[in-house]
Parts: structure tokens; C-alpha cells; sequence
């Protein structure tokens, strides 16, 4: 199978690696990904700046380096280093924190596999909950079985995966489930400091929300030790209320 491998967590990622040194074993991988860190990017795209490329040879293979955001590599490695030959699969990761929830909509991992689904390609999004132990090689052996499943199902291209991977040892992990999106959000804080030259400046932080109660969402499921896989959809309307929302007596 012939497979773009892309992240967020930049071109040199610990967990990008592990997850090419599991695939090219089996698998033709081509990797493009952003030139540094572009976590929380979603699907933000350069427009009119140039897009310089580095190339960075590790072991025998070439990691391509995008000085853009996660969607810019995607895009670029979909419409230039595959052009002749399209992907079987894009496959974006394996990210160091979860994307559960809410997170989704800002997540780099997520947007450069939706690059996949956007171009018809089929498309996974692999993420392990952020950890300073780095079991990014146990992660990479459960992406490998999703990888090689997902290219054996019928399931549409418009239908992309987004996996979760607990941080436990792949000896503690419960298994896998079919989880739906739950409602796991980024907590913003905004922190007033007084610039350098006597203006104002606000430092954006925050934490993670993980506070999602409901069994079958994503983020529960995936913190009491399961591996977790949603099918998510590009379609974003919301069907139950375009009759309701039809009803309405507007005046153009």
C-alpha cells in the first residue's frame, strides 16, 4: 500500500517517526510534514508566501520538511510529491496528546488527514495521550493494525478515522472501541502583560477539559484505557433541524 504520512507535531516528531519506521516496513511511505511544531493550525493554509522545503534524510529515508501548517504539507504531498502516483491512504501522526471531543476542530492532525478526505484519498488521524515517556513505538504497533484494517473495510473516502490511543503500555491497554465525538474542550485563559515598548499583550493558556461523563464519547472511553476510533464526517449539517429552519418567514 502506498502511504502519505503527515503530523503537526513537525517533520523531526518522536511520534511521527516510530509510526514511519512501523509502516515502511510493510508499506511505500512518503512523508510530508510541517518544517516545525504547528499544533492547533486546524486547517489554516498559506496564501501568497513562499513554501520553502528541507529534506531531511533518516536512516534511509526522506522526511520532507513544509515551512507551512499541517494542511499546507498535506496539500503538498497529495499535489506534488504524489502526483503521478496518489496515495492509497494519508495517515496523520501519531500526534503527542489526544484530539478528543471539541479538540478536533483545532487540531493540525486532524485537518492535514482531512486534506486526504477532502481529495478523496482515504484518511486516519492518529493521536496518544501527551506523555514524557514516549510509548510512541507500542502506539505505532495498534496504528499499524488500524492502518492495514481500514485498507481491508468499504467504508467510504469521505469517512475518516479519528483514533485515540491511551498513554498505558500496549500490555494495560483494555482494547479497542467504536467511540462517538464527545465534548472535550481546550479551557482558554488570557493573561494581561505589559509589552516592551509600553503596549499591552495578552498570553493565550489554558488547559485541557477532560471532564466528559458520557460513556460512549471518545474521551471517556479513551481514559479508562481503551483505544479509541470514530468515524467522523466532512458533512457538518445538522439534518434534524433544516426543516424547522426552513419554516422560517424570512424577507430577502
Amino acid at each position: 500500500m502506498r502511504i502519505l504520512l503527515c503530523n503537526d507535531d513537525g517533520v523531526l516528531a518522536p511520534g511521527l517517526r516510530a509510526l514511519h519506521r512501523v509502516l515502511a516496513e510493510r508499506h511505500t511511505v512518503i512523508v510530508c510534514a510541517p518544517a516545525t511544531e504547528c499544533s492547533a493550525k486546524s486547517n489554516c493554509l498559506t496564501l501568497h508566501q513562499p513554501l520553502k522545503l528541507e529534506k531531511h534524510l533518516i536512516g534511509d529515508a526522506v522526511f520532507h520538511g513544509l515551512g507551512g501548517y499541517p494542511a499546507d504539507a498535506a496539500k503538498f504531498g497529495l499535489q506534488v510529491l504524489c502526483k503521478d502516483h496518489p496515495p492509497d491512504l494519508v495517515v496523520s501522526g501519531i500526534n503527542n496528546g489526544l484530539n478528543t471531543g471539541q479538540n478536533v476542530f483545532y487540531s493540525g492532525t486532524v485537518a492535514a488527514a482531512t486534506e486526504g478526505t477532502f481529495a478523496g484519498i482515504p484518511a486516519i488521524a492518529l493521536s496518544m495521550d501527551a506523555s514524557k515517556e514516549f510509548l510512541f513505538d507500542d502506539a505505532a504497533e495498534i496504528a499499524l493494525q488500524i492502518v492495514e484494517k481500514r485498507a481491508e473495510l468499504p467504508l467510504p473516502a469521505e469517512i475518516l478515522l479519528n483514533v485515540n490511543i491511551p498513554r498505558l503500555p500496549a500490555s494495560q491497554i483494555k482494547g479497542w472501541k467504536v467511540s462517538r465525538m464527545g465534548v472535550a474542550r481546550f479551557s482558554e485563559s488570557f493573561t494581561r502583560r505589559p509589552s516592551p515598548d509600553g503596549g499591552v499583550w495578552y498570553w493565550v493558556d489554558g488547559s485541557k477539559d477532560y471532564h466528559d461523563p458520557e460513556p460512549e464519547h471518545d474521551d471517556f472511553q479513551v481514559h479508562t484505557g481503551w483505544v479509541t476510533i470514530s468515524p467522523l464526517k466532512m458533512d457538518l449539517t445538522a439534518p434534524d433541524w433544516t426543516s424547522a429552519l426552513q419554516g422560517w418567514n424570512l424577507t430577502p
